[in-house]
């Protein structure tokens, strides 16, 4: 009898998760044909005997094996951060609410929460099980390999052919009103910082070799094509199937975003190519459990990526400062090292940006007016809003997916910012408490008006801008510069192509919308962490976090250039999903004693 309660008590949990799998499905049958009373009754109860019967050959076939040798708390952990990820996803992806069902009770308010619920579990569900089955793989016998000399090459061979047919069909590259700023400050030798002016100096040396946007695309190309290919090549260290190394080659090289962007005269380019080997190499130093910082020169190439991610756009140097304090918390015992690299970097931008920008007179007053509106404008006008005024009711009818109100923050910011209530005379004490009263409506706003464009996969109501510039080509300018396509039929089919995945909302959040690459990226960081049963590694996730975070915070406008690094890095990492577990030596006590291990 003991024995019967104690297999009941063990079959428990899993009854629950198919009445919870079964709840979501009724809703999405009741979607397609409405359900009466008592025929939802039954279906339910169909689906979970049926829900509950996969459940139960799911654990005791596929995973109770593989999570035999984890400790019981790394188990429950697991489940309850899948189950917590699968909440999140189930308000940010393509899973809409359903018709509710023809019952008395629970009402329709109640009922969306218990869907949302339902099909938050049933996703955190499939991703405990997809994480299990590629993490708990058998472990290699050997150690990573050193990598083959030159096999990084080959990996960026085919970006290399292909961007250059790419070069060819868009030449002599395309360039914005942006581009075509820093391409006369070069020109001209009278340089200004709002767009860096570090990046702008690359320019100006490029155009002392050869005045064409032929060659600044060149070098993108390069530049992007190595860094990319050496990641490859770093992976089939780690034993990663070269099958998916190179298929992740080609899609990478063939992927008509990649072709068009990195084509583009944009700093967003050099950008995320620096902030993809940032990552790349912040997720050495959490595979290697701090290891990798033992050499010094690394810690100097960790700083010296930083560099030039703080050089190629004004949002870098948050980002590196916030992850070298993650890695001082996490790898005190690399302090000395980590120190290194925050040396390099914050000397190295000192230098660059005192010295250097003195020599050269690089222009910053005024560089930040441009984007006070963007940044602040409904910050400051509900600071300075008087209380009981009009510019108050603006921002207090402010609510998501309004008709009558623009998601752009510039336009509502330069109608109301002269109108009556809106003035200056508020002290700053009542400023402050205006602003804390007023932001829990403006960040609301902020998350749901298309600033979570970081977060959301499909949004309805959204747009992407700066799909490359295969509409413009090059903007009209006094330099001479026109599009001369050696490829027009090629130039045709792109540009086509890039023109209707961005406009149209059913496709644009499959190709353009970066939260789907994110997602898929942190889910690739997820396996390894529970692969080499290691939160620390977590770490490898914080540049691109980060980056989400503060343009959700700040200004997150609809430009997929600005978060471009995280298309990239979803592209390059997901052949680690594939790759088996090297065992370090540091782990030999603890894979022999798990429990203590956890």
């Amino acid at each position: 009898m003991l024995f019967a309660l104690a297999r009941i008590k063990k079959r428990i949990p899993i009854g629950v998760a198919g009445a919870v799998v079964a709840v979501f499905y009724l809703y999405l049958l009741n979607a397609q044909s409405p359900l009466g009373k008592l025929s939802a009754v039954f279906i339910f109860l169909y689906l979970w005997g049926i829900f509950s019967l996969a459940a139960f050959a799911a654990c005791d076939r596929l995973l109770s094996p593989r999570l035999a040798d984890y400790p019981t708390s790394w188990r429950r952990l697991w489940l309850a951060g899948c189950l917590a990820a699968g909440l999140w996803l189930a308000n940010n992806i393509p899973i809409l609410f359903v018709k509710p069902l023809a019952v008395p009770f629970p009402p329709p308010v109640l009922q969306k929460i218990i869907f949302l619920s339902s099909a938050g579990f049933t996703v955190g569900l499939l991703l405990f099980t997809l994480s299990v089955l590629l993490a708990a793989r058998q472990s290699a016998e050997q150690q990573p390999a050193k990598m083959r000399r030159f096999r990084w090459a080959l990996y960026a061979l085919p970006m290399l052919l292909a961007w250059l047919v790419y070069l060819l069909a868009y030449w002599p590259g395309m360039m914005s009103a942006d581009s075509l700023n820093q391409w006369g400050q070069a020109l001209s030798g009278h340089f200004n910082d709002h767009h860096p002016a570090s990046h702008t100096f690359i320019i100006w040396l490029l155009v002392r070799i050869y005045p064409s946007p032929a060659l600044v695309a060149l070098t993108q190309i390069l530049a992007l094509a190595l860094v990319s290919g050496y990641i490859l090549g770093f992976f089939e260290t780690q034993g990663v199937p070269k099958p998916f190394l190179w298929i992740a080659s080609l899609v990478f090289a063939l992927s008509p975003v990649n072709g068009t962007m990195v084509n583009t005269l944009w700093k967003d380019v050099f950008y995320s190519a620096a902030l993809l080997g940032f990552t790349f190499l912040v997720y050495r130093v959490g595979i290697s459990r701090g290891r990798w910082l033992e050499n010094p020169w690394n810690a100097i190439l960790l700083g010296l990526t930083g560099v030039l991610m703080s050089s190629f756009r004004h949002n870098g140097w948050p980002i590196v400062v916030g992850v070298l304090l993650l890695l001082l918390l996490l790898y005190w015992r690399f302090w000395s090292r980590i120190a290194i690299a925050a040396a390099v970097f914050a000397g190295s931008v000192f230098i660059i940006r005192g010295p250097i920008y003195r020599l050269v007179n690089v222009t910053t007053q005024g560089v930040y007016e441009k984007f006070i509106p963007s940044l602040f404008s409904l910050y400051s006008l509900a600071a300075e809003a008087d209380p009981g005024s009009y510019a108050e009711t603006v921002i207090q009818s402010i609510r998501p997916f309004s008709g009558n109100w623009s998601c752009d923050l510039t336009a509502p910011y330069q109608a109301v910012q002269q109108m009556d209530g809106s003035g200056q005379e508020e002290n700053i004490f009542q400023k402050g408490i205006n602003l804390i009263s007023r932001s829990p409506n403006l960040m609301y706003y902020y998350y749901t008006c298309r600033r979570a464009f970081s977060w959301i996969v499909w949004d309805p109501y959204g747009f992407i801008d700066n799909t490359s510039h295969t509409r413009y080509l090059v903007d009209p300018n006094p330099y001479g510069i026109v599009p001369a396509s050696k490829l027009p039929a090629v130039r045709e089919r792109v540009s086509e192509f890039v023109y209707w995945s961005s406009l149209d909302n059913q496709i644009s959040w499959l190709v353009w919308r970066p939260a789907l690459y994110l997602y898929l990226f942190l889910f690739t960081i997820a396996v390894q962490v529970l692969k080499y049963r290691d939160w620390k590694l977590f770490i490898a996730s914080a540049p691109l976090v980060l980056q989400a975070i503060g343009f959700t915070l700040l200004f997150t406008m609809l430009n997929f250039r600005l978060q471009y690094a995280v298309y990239l890095a979803a592209l390059l990492f997901w052949p680690l999903l594939f790759a088996p577990r090297f065992v370090q030596p540091a782990q030999a006590s603890a894979e022999a004693h798990p429990d203590q291990a956890g």
